[in-house]
């Protein structure tokens, strides 16, 4: 990988990022910040700046006297566990919203889905994705940030580094598809254009069941 010389901390970030949700770097690996330097034919200090990014993401972990090592991932019941408090969140979110969104905010959303529309693929690479990852989990932040809340933003912060891990990859590293939650997106900003309180948390449910059946499947 060649890297320009702007942004190179962001640039080592992306690669560590690719390679940990492409699982080139395995859950629990320890990441070695010599190796990757020599890969990428910087000095150490970018690495470790972009570890220290990845760590407050928590796609991360550091170990004493070991260093960084990839964050574990979570195992079904783990999931199913995630999914229930996301919803819990997300459909309180909703409520909020409702009677707070303006056109303005609308137009943002239906902008930042479609930011993440893409063509299918069957195939595990981070940056044909990556598109689709970081629109979904924009969506979902301005979602938490009309609601007005920063507790309730802050709880479903705690949950992103699973959230953003599975927006990707199965428990046991099978695609998952992104063309349904596209839809789902679209159906979630009609029902808060008629601004229909029902419609829009049935919606939201729908979608975060309809993203752990895939994710589980």
């Amino acid at each position: 990988m060649n890297l320009e010389k702007t942004s190179i901390v962001s640039q080592i970030r992306e690669y560590i990022k690719g390679e940990i949700l492409d699982q080139n770097f395995a859950p629990g690996q320890r990441i070695t910040i010599n190796q990757i330097s020599k890969e990428l034919k910087c000095s150490t200090v970018p690495v470790r700046e972009a570890l220290s990014s990845l760590f407050a993401d928590g796609l991360v972990e550091f170990v004493p006297f070991s260093g960084y090592v990839v964050t574990p991932f979570l195992d079904q019941i783990g999931y199913k566990h995630l999914y229930e408090t996301r919803e819990i969140l997300e459909l309180k979110a909703i409520e909020l919203v409702v009677p707070r969104i303006i056109e303005d905010d609308l137009k943002k959303l239906e902008a930042i889905v479609k930011e993440g529309e893409m063509i299918d693929t069957k195939e595990p690479v981070y940056t044909q994705f990556s598109p689709f990852i970081n629109s979904d989990e924009k969506f979902h932040y301005t979602i938490f940030e009309i609601a007005g809340n920063p507790f309730l933003f802050n709880a479903w912060k705690s949950l992103n580094t699973h959230i953003h891990i599975s927006r990707l990859y199965g428990p046991k590293g099978e695609v998952i598809g992104n063309n349904e939650g596209t839809a789902e997106h679209k159906k979630i900003i009609e029902a808060l254009r008629n601004k229909n309180l029902e419609e829009s948390i049935q919606s939201m449910k729908e979608h975060i069941r309809g993203s752990l059946n895939r994710l589980i499947s």
